[in-house]
């Protein structure tokens, strides 16, 4: 049953060629998060989880975070190589169960602009992100070298 699942999965992602539909905005990602905020956290030191923290999900793999308990599904497809890619995010949230059938997120899903939002947010949280956006950064210029020390000064003593 569980593989049945998975392999449904990949052939839907397949099939509809998993891509997000629009731009999101990441300030109002941050005002949707409120509805993910009611199980889940961006703080990955929380220890009371009901759901897995967020922040870092994009590209990485389904299932990975410790001392989560995930259901056996998610557990099956992480082995089999599902990555929260923006992609696999947009389609999960749209409708969760019928993408993972058996996760244990119950919830509705979000409409196609709430889930660009949310999906640009949790962008601004990945380390990944982060590093890029270092890459991006131009260079620092250099320093203004120092001038040189004076020489000794050398002054004549009169006789």
């Amino acid at each position: 049953m569980q593989a049945a699942a998975v392999a449904m999965t990949g052939m839907w992602l397949a099939a509809t060629g998993a891509h997000a539909d629009s731009e999101g905005d990441a300030l109002r990602g941050r005002h949707v998060f409120r509805k993910c905020a009611v199980c889940h956290v961006i703080n990955p030191g929380s220890t009371a989880l009901l759901a897995p923290p967020l922040n870092d999900v994009i590209g990485r793999a389904a299932a990975t975070t410790p001392g989560f308990e995930y259901s056996d599904i998610m557990k099956v497809a992480g082995q089999k190589g599902l990555v929260w890619t923006k992609e696999a995010l947009n389609y999960f949230l749209d409708r969760p169960e019928q993408f993972i059938p058996g996760t244990y997120m119950t919830f509705a899903g979000l409409e196609a602009q709430e889930r660009a939002d949310v999906i640009a947010y949790l962008s601004t949280l990945s380390r990944a992100n982060a590093k890029q956006a270092q890459s991006d950064a131009p260079a620092k210029a250099p320093e203004a070298p120092q001038p040189a020390p004076a020489p000794p000064s050398r002054s004549r003593s009169k006789p």
